[in-house]
């Protein structure tokens, strides 16, 4: 095997990478799957959507610099805590992946491997938040009650939890490091 052909194979963290990504995927889909029984969005709910996706690409292409350092701050995660607040679960993570994917593509230029995982592990993010908002307030209570922030707080939690650790897992398989210690890094 030459050089050059050896250097086309992926390494075995890659490797890893994309079999942690390829599990995630068939997880979410399958409970995508599972869980969408006879929902068909209407047209409003399609153009709301679509809309918060929209929104979810501009803020990662017009991020906020950081006051310290050279740093960025995409605001995507906001416009996902309203999606999970707003929509139901399934639609949310699945507007959610959608936004992802084409911002990592287009916006971010990222590697297809990289692109793949972000999209995947946003939308379960997101997911994990909206069900657990739903299991607290019911479906899309949106009364300034003490429960609809409660369950607000809960999903937020959730979400950044479910986000963080997905990526302490996924990078932790490529710098060989324990996923605990990565995130608390992080």
């Amino acid at each position: 095997m030459s050089s050059e052909q050896s250097s086309s194979l992926p390494t075995r963290r890659e490797t890893r990478l994309r079999f942690f990504t390829l599990s995630l995927l068939v997880a979410w889909a399958v409970v995508i799957y599972l869980s969408s029984d006879g929902l068909s969005p209407d047209s409003r709910t399609a153009v709301g959507l679509g809309v918060f996706a929209l929104l979810a690409i501009l803020s990662d292409r017009y991020p906020l610099e950081v006051p310290f350092g050279n740093a960025y701050l995409g605001l995507s995660g906001t416009v996902f805590w309203a999606l999970l607040i707003l929509f139901e679960p399934v639609l949310a993570s699945t507007a959610a992946f959608v936004a992802t994917i084409i911002s990592e593509t287009a916006v971010q230029h990222r590697k297809p491997l990289k692109t793949i995982f972000n999209g995947i592990q946003t939308a379960i993010s997101v997911l994990d938040g909206a069900m657990s908002s739903e299991a607290l307030n019911g479906a899309h209570d949106l009364r300034g009650n003490f429960l609809f922030f409660a369950a607000f707080g809960l999903a937020a939690l959730v979400y950044w939890l479910s986000n963080t650790w997905l990526v302490s897992f996924g990078a932790a398989l490529i710098y060989r490091e324990a996923p605990h210690r990565f995130w608390q890094r992080n």
